[in-house]
């Protein structure tokens, strides 16, 4: 690319822009960003950082130039180039920066929480401009798959630092980390168990609120792994809610699920090291959609099949597989599926919320005493979001260690 047409995108950061998108950004794993948490200070993080996140914004910066204009020309994805390009500006001026000054690590920090803050709704900018897209005659099969192609990278991009940014806010930053376990947004000994009862116990709400009634929910475990152990009483979960919410005895996976109801747990808890504001974002989108295509393809039943969640503990992944009778899809469906601007929902905003922020706000999530829509949560349209059932969703969390 050249000096005149990044110029053009960024204006006076260009020079600085291309000269940082020629890197390639380091490749992290969670143990990396565990075992760094644990011992190193803030001015390591900071030499690392003021470094690392030009040359990510700078590489994804690069790709937005390459969009095919009546993308690339949208106001929303102008809007999302001006704030990169802000953001660029603001990261840059740390370049020549000592890490003996504490001043200079604290204002660090500080750009760190206001970076976060700007960038929360740039998925739903994005959501727009493809939006603005769809109904133009001129877009071809080649650009959506240009498209498709940008959009991977730009969400992994952004997934890459964001994670980056709340590992040192969450570790160095004003406001330590509420959850004494957890390494900066890494927990350890992350439980699926708890977040998928926490993510069905927020999806059942919302769809109860756009359809009056929920599927519920049967959630099963299996440790392939420790045998021995699960053949005991360690962490034995073995309980049901009704549908008035009332347990049939006390388990920790019910503190401060005041909504929950028609939900059954069994097996053994089973941890693993994760982000766990992450799954959760995946476990509560697939939950939705499951719920519509459920509660849509039985609309005029008198009861909805319940939703299963299998959780398994493998040799080198945990799999989490959820199954409903929501109806499927064609054969045919499945690339055009999986598409980020086709949608079969048909509801206006305020029946399909969309929950922003979880790797920021999991924790606050997890302790809410009272879980309603209109306090914890935003009312947004989700063109950006392929909202659809099949017969089963898998999620593989795998390449931990």
């Amino acid at each position: 690319m050249g000096i005149k047409n990044i110029c053009k995108l960024a204006g006076k950061s260009g020079k600085m822009i291309e000269h940082y998108s020629k890197f390639t950004p380091v490749s992290l794993s969670l143990k990396n960003l565990l075992s760094f948490g644990e011992t190193a200070p803030a001015s390591k993080s900071f030499d690392f950082l003021k470094y690392e996140l030009p040359v990510r914004l700078g590489n994804i910066m690069q790709e937005i130039h390459l969009l095919p204009d009546i993308l690339r020309k949208s106001k929303s994805v102008q809007q999302i180039c001006l704030l990169y390009e802000e953001t660029f500006n603001s990261l840059i001026k740390y370049e020549e920066c000592s890490t003996k000054s504490p001043s200079t690590l604290s204002r660090f920090t500080d750009d760190i929480d206001l970076i976060l803050q700007k960038h929360s709704s740039v998925v739903e900018i994005m959501g727009l401009a493809i939006k603005e897209i769809q109904s133009n005659e001129s877009w071809s099969e080649s650009q959506e798959l240009q498209l498709q192609y940008f959009l991977d990278r730009f969400y992994v991009s952004r997934i890459g630092i964001r994670t980056l940014l709340n590992q040192h806010f969450k570790l160095y930053g004003p406001t330590f980390c509420n959850v004494q376990s957890h390494v900066g947004g890494i927990d350890p000994n992350c439980s699926p168990v708890q977040i998928a009862v926490n993510a069905y116990n927020y999806s059942r709400p919302l769809c109860i609120q756009a359809y009056g009634r929920a599927p519920g929910c049967d959630i099963e475990i299996h440790d392939c792994v420790n045998k021995e152990r699960s053949s005991g009483s360690f962490n034995k979960i073995d309980f049901c809610v009704d549908a008035a919410g009332h347990a049939s005895t006390k388990s920790y996976l019910l503190d401060n699920q005041r909504n929950c109801a028609d939900l059954s747990v069994k097996g053994k808890d089973i941890t693993f090291c994760y982000i766990p504001g992450h799954l959760f974002y995946i476990l509560y989108e697939l939950l939705k959609n499951s719920m519509r295509a459920v509660t849509e393809n039985h609309n005029n039943d008198a009861h909805l099949p319940r939703i299963h969640i299998l959780i398994c503990n493998g040799p080198e992944d945990i799999v989490i597989k959820i199954t409903d009778f929501g109806g499927g899809m064609a054969l045919n469906m499945v690339e055009k599926t999986f598409r980020y601007n086709y949608t079969t929902a048909v509801h206006s905003a305020n029946l399909h919320p969309t929950v922003l922020n979880f790797e920021n706000n999991y924790s606050k999530i997890q302790s809410a005493n009272h879980v309603t829509v209109n306090d914890r949560m935003t009312c947004e349209v989700e063109p950006f979001s392929g909202c659809y059932s099949q017969k089963c969703l898998y999620v593989v969390c795998s390449g931990i260690w």
